[in-house]
This record gives structure tokens, C-alpha cells and sequence, in this order.
């Protein structure tokens, strides 16, 4: 217990009137009024019971931030948030979409955990903080002490690139390092473990009723109702799969009805679910016969037990080959080539841009030393997110899905998407496995501004989530739809519900192009035809949504703001100057793949 008074004299601490005001003050307390000034300069000093804190590890203004596409940065933040909790620490858990960067002056220490979307993109949700943070040029953090945990995939050039680019930023602004940024693969767990161990273990001892105290008041914020979550999937079953496309259509789309318990997903319009894929028997088949193990072999993975068959089906990637396979095939096989291609890290990456799993094994014909060696060597099988369809309430027992069958190119041969053909091949009474995944980001509005909602294919399926919900609450904002598909007569997905909101007014406008009836209309030529009623729609803040493919969308985006520049009668510059502000604003809101 630190004694009482200070063993170093005051006159060496505080200037002399200022001794004298806090002495004066100090002699007009009651000794419960003293206790509570104590408590409370010890918070604002970092000092526990037991003593001071090292830098950056004071239990009074910690915050774990986290950006998270598919809810793995999520799911590591708040287990690291309650494991603080239960420590006795106070804290606070914190989204990167609702973070503003003018806030960070406020914390003290900033735990941070981030993924990177595709090819160094921040996740969506974390995409106005990264823009901020690096315009943020008047801002400076000398008083923060921070760390940074990056996951990403190393098959992307861009590895970890956000993570990267938050490190790099936060020391530029003057913040502290508590520890240097640990970089996780796909295979994430055991170092972000480790990364999560260490921020544990700089946090000092709390006595033990303050200990007590803070478990007891430990809440998550903005933790789901639902009662599902990655680690804890829905064990359900579909109910239906309807085709939507012609029969002939070789990539066709469909509507899949899952089971629910009422209650068991809080999702609102916009969100999605994670789904666990399976590779098909096929791939399956075709790994056991290169590589001449047993099925039945018995393996670990995800530290559960079971046949090399099930592990290969269900928990690892058959699909992309990752560095850490390619070093492991190369030792196995004794192949020079891939040893020097492994050694290698830019070169071996573009390498297995080119080439599938199978052509690794076929090429390079190897001895596995056992099934485990193999399992180790692959990277785990992620979930597919995929958006929620139909508008969930608390009494809503079925799920709605649209997928299509998705092909993918490596090097000249095209091979099927894992989790598109899982899914559009499941029968009525199949198993599936899904969890709830928030996006904030795109979440669908409960207000009273205009409406544009713009899609491709199955970027359709939030928006009829959002009209199911309209209708439900008697909104009545004005609400515009432009949707495209390839041919009319096969691909009007949903096309009588359309209609019906269009004829309830619950759809002001339906606008679908379809490309391969009109092959020079595209998506975007819908806003150049009716530039007046975008410039309109805008002028009463109206708010754009764009679903669907990236490529696709991107191009319509660049249409859309041409064809606003041109109604409005604005240069080039003063244009841009107009979308940049729009996105400030929240009023371009992007689901993209």
C-alpha cells in the first residue's frame, strides 16, 4: 500500500501556488470525499493498488477497435474484450465504422485489429476511418500508445495491407508502438492468439475488489441478440431451392429457403450470413488419389478429431494453394523449381495466382508424410458471406438466399466456385451451417430521404429484404430501382414482386436493363437517360446503394457521376469535388465483390 503522505516532497512535484490550492482544498474534505478524490486521481494517473502502469497499459482508457469483413477481426476483439474484462479492466470495444478519427486524441491506448478486403482494400466497414486517418494531417497522437494486429491473405499481393497502413500511419501521427504489428495468413489463430496474449499480460494486477467490480458491470457493447456467431454456427437445414434462371442456363441464379428458430438471427436489411461451404466429392477424391493417403486416415484440425476425408471436405481449402503449401510440396516432392520459387515470396505469389491445388499435386508428384502433414500444410476453408434476402423479424422461421453459380480462371482452365456450387446443388432436408455477419456499413435506412438502389445479379438480395421491410412498416420515401441481368426472358429475378411494390408504391421507380437483349445499354445508362430525375432525386438527399459485382458497379458509379456532372452543369473538378462530399456524407454506400 503506498504511504501516506508521499515520501517526495510536494515543493519538488508542484510549483508553490499551486501546492497551496491543492492543500487548501485537500483540508476542506471529509474523509469520504478524500477517498473519492483518491480513487479518481489514481484513474486519471493509471495507477493501480499494486502500483504504476508501464506506459500504454493503464486500465482506465483502453479501447480495442476492430475492422472486420467477415467477422474474424470481430469475433478475436471481443474475446480480447472480455478476457480484459474479467481481468478487472475497464475498456471499451469499438467498431472502425463508428470510430471517428478526431476521437483517437481522447484515447490513451488503442488496441487494434484489422483485416484487408481483397486486394489491400480496408474492409467495408472500416473504410471511412482508414480515408480519415490519413487526410488527418492536423491531428497528432504523442499522448497514444498502440498496437496492431493485421489479418489478411498472402495470395493477394497486398498482404495485410490495411493492417499495415493503420501501423504506419499511427506512428507518422506521433503514437506510441506498445509492440511491433503481427501480420496472420489465413491460418490466423495461433498468432493472433499469441498477439492477444501478450496485450493480456501487460496489463498490471487489479486489486481484488475493484477486479470484481468491473466482471460484474462487464458488458459487450453492441454485441448481436442473436444467439449465433462464427464460432457458434446455426446447425440448420433448407427448406427449399428454387431455380430462377432458365433451365439451359449453365450459370444459372436461385433462390435457397433455409430453416430458422424464431429469433435465433437478429439481422436487419443489408446484412448477410456466413455460410460453411463444403468442397465438392469430387476435389475431394481427386487430393486422396495424388497425394495416396487414406480417408480414413485420422487427423486433427481446428483442434477436433476426425478422418482425412472429413478435414479435406469441410476444414481445409482445396482450391488455393498458399506459400506455406508450396514450401511444405517443395520439400515433400524434392522438386528444385518450387524450392526456388518458395525461397522467393513476389515471385511465388504471382506463381500461384497461376495454378490450382491439383496442378501442384499433378506436376509434382510428392510423398506426404502422413495425412496430418498434409492438413498442416493447407490453409483453413473460409466461410462465403452471402446477403441476407428476405426481411428477418423476431417471429421469422425461413431464411432467404440468391446465389449463382460462380466459375473462376486459374492459368487456362476454369474450375467451380466451392461455395456457389455447394449451395445451389443442396436439396430440401440437406444440413447447412450459417452465422449472422452485421453490416453496418450497408445498412439499408429507416428514414425519409429519396432512395437509389442499384444492382447486378444477386446484388439484388438485400434490396428485397429492404422492400419486404417497407412494406412492413409503411415507409413511404420514395425509392428508386436500377437493376441489371443478362436476358430479359431468363434473368428478371423476383420480377412479379417488383412489380406488386410497384403497383403498392412502395417502389417509385423499376428501371432493369438487360445486357444481352441491348448489349450497348449498360447498368449506367439508365442515370444518362434520366440525369434530371438523379439531379433531382440528389438536390433532396437522396442516398445511392450499389450491390453486385465490383467491376461492374464500379463502371455504373462512374456513370452515374457523369451523369449528374452534366445535369448539373458542373466542370470536371467542382464534380469531384461534389462525390467526394457525398461520400463523406454517408450518401454512397458500396456492397461489392
Amino acid at each position: 500500500m503506498t504511504a501516506w503522505p508521499p515520501p517526495v516532497s510536494p515543493a519538488k512535484i508542484f510549483p508553490a501556488d499551486q501546492w497551496q490550492q491543492i492543500d487548501g482544498l485537500v483540508q476542506q474534505l471529509d474523509p469520504a470525499q478524500t477517498l473519492w478524490l483518491s480513487g479518481y486521481l489514481a484513474a486519471r494517473a493509471g495507477v493501480t493498488e499494486s502500483g504504476a502502469n508501464a506506459p500504454g497499459t493503464a486500465n482506465t482508457d483502453l479501447t480495442i477497435a476492430y475492422g472486420s469483413e467477415t467477422g474474424n477481426c470481430e469475433q478475436l476483439a471481443r474475446k480480447l474484450f472480455e478476457a480484459v474484462r474479467q481481468r478487472g479492466h475497464a475498456a471499451r470495444l469499438v467498431d472502425l465504422a463508428t470510430l471517428k478519427v478526431r476521437q483517437l486524441r481522447k484515447i490513451s491506448t488503442l488496441w487494434l485489429i484489422t483485416s484487408t478486403h481483397g486486394d489491400g482494400d480496408p474492409p467495408l466497414g472500416a473504410v471511412d476511418f482508414h480515408r480519415d486517418l490519413h487526410a488527418a494531417d492536423n491531428i497528432k497522437l504523442n499522448a497514444m500508445h498502440y498496437a496492431v494486429l493485421a489479418l489478411g491473405d498472402s495470395s493477394y499481393d497486398h498482404f495485410c495491407q490495411t493492417g499495415i497502413d493503420f501501423d504506419e500511419r499511427l506512428a507518422a501521427m506521433g503514437a506510441t508502438r506498445l509492440a511491433a504489428r503481427v501480420d496472420c495468413d489465413v491460418d490466423f489463430e495461433a498468432a493472433a492468439q499469441q498477439w492477444c496474449d501478450e496485450r493480456l499480460a501487460a496489463l498490471p494486477p487489479v486489486a481484488g475488489n475493484r477486479a470484481e467490480e468491473a466482471v460484474a458491470s462487464a458488458t459487450i457493447p453492441g454485441a448481436p441478440a442473436a444467439l449465433h456467431s462464427k464460432r457458434e454456427p446455426l446447425c440448420s437445414e433448407v427448406l427449399e431451392r428454387l431455380p430462377l434462371s432458365a433451365p439451359a442456363r449453365r450459370r444459372g441464379n436461385y433462390h435457397l429457403t433455409v430453416a430458422l428458430d424464431e429469433g435465433s438471427l437478429a439481422l436487419e436489411p443489408g446484412d448477410a450470413v456466413g455460410v460453411f461451404a463444403h468442397n465438392p466429392a469430387a476435389l475431394v477424391e481427386a487430393v486422396l488419389a495424388d497425394t495416396r493417403l487414406s480417408a480414413d486416415d485420422p487427423v486433427e484440425a481446428d483442434r477436433r478429431s476426425m478422418t482425412l476425408a472429413e478435414a479435406l471436405r469441410g476444414e481445409r481449402d482445396l482450391a488455393i494453394p498458399t506459400r506455406k503449401f508450396l514450401q511444405h510440396w517443395a520439400q515433400w516432392s524434392g522438386a528444385e523449381v518450387l524450392r526456388e520459387l518458395a525461397d522467393d515470396a513476389r515471385e511465388s505469389r504471382e506463381w500461384l495466382k497461376r495454378h490450382h491445388l491439383l496442378d501442384i499435386l499433378r506436376s509434382f508428384p510428392a510423398k506426404v508424410p502422413s495425412a496430418q502433414h498434409l492438413v498442416d500444410a493447407l490453409r483453413p476453408l473460409q466461410p462465403r458471406l452471402y446477403d441476407v434476402a428476405n426481411h428477418i423479424t423476431a417471429d421469422t422461421d425461413e431464411l432467404d438466399l440468391l446465389i449463382k453459380r460462380f466459375d473462376y480462371r486459374v492459368g487456362d482452365k476454369e474450375h467451380p466456385g466451392i461455395a456457389s456450387y455447394y449451395l445451389c446443388d443442396l436439396a430440401p432436408g440437406d444440413p447447412v451451417r450459417l452465422y449472422p455477419h452485421r453490416n453496418a456499413r450497408f445498412a439499408l435506412p429507416q428514414r425519409k430521404e429519396p432512395v437509389i438502389l442499384v444492382a447486378y445479379g444477386t446484388g439484388l438480395a438485400p434490396y428485397r429484404a429492404y422492400l419486404q421491410a417497407r412494406a412492413a412498416r409503411g415507409d413511404d420515401n420514395p425509392c428508386w430501382l436500377v437493376m441489371g441481368e443478362q436476358v430479359y426472358e431468363q434473368d428478371f429475378l423476383y420480377q412479379l414482386e417488383w412489380q406488386d411494390w410497384l403497383a403498392g408504391a412502395k417502389l417509385t421507380h423499376l428501371d432493369p436493363v438487360f445486357a444481352d437483349d441491348k448489349p450497348r445499354r449498360q447498368l449506367g445508362s439508365v442515370f444518362v437517360e434520366q440525369a434530371d430525375r438523379l439531379h433531382r432525386w440528389l438536390a433532396d438527399n437522396a442516398v445511392i446503394y450499389l450491390c453486385g459485382e465490383k467491376s461492374i458497379l464500379d463502371q455504373c458509379e462512374q456513370q452515374i457521376q457523369y451523369a449528374y456532372g452534366e445535369a448539373a452543369g458542373l466542370t470536371p473538378d467542382d464534380n469531384a469535388t461534389f462525390w467526394k462530399a457525398l461520400a463523406d456524407e454517408g450518401r454512397v454506400r458500396r456492397n461489392l465483390y
